[in-house]
């Protein structure tokens, strides 16, 4: 596995947790998701809407 493969696999995928407080695990989305603070202790991956009117590519 390359190097961005790895660190592909480190990332969350869409609504895993990806930071807080006490949060162990990567802290990064895969490409397209963003890093959502949700309250202190969690962060969760959402896709970045292209628009306000559109949902996520």
């Amino acid at each position: 596995m390359n190097q961005q493969a790895l660190g592909c696999a480190a990332c969350g995928r869409q609504w895993e947790q990806c930071g807080g407080l006490a949060f162990a695990g990567g802290k990064c989305c895969i490409p397209g998701l963003t890093c959502n603070k949700k309250n202190d202790y969690y962060h969760q991956c959402e896709c970045v809407p292209i628009s306000l009117f559109w949902g996520c590519q």
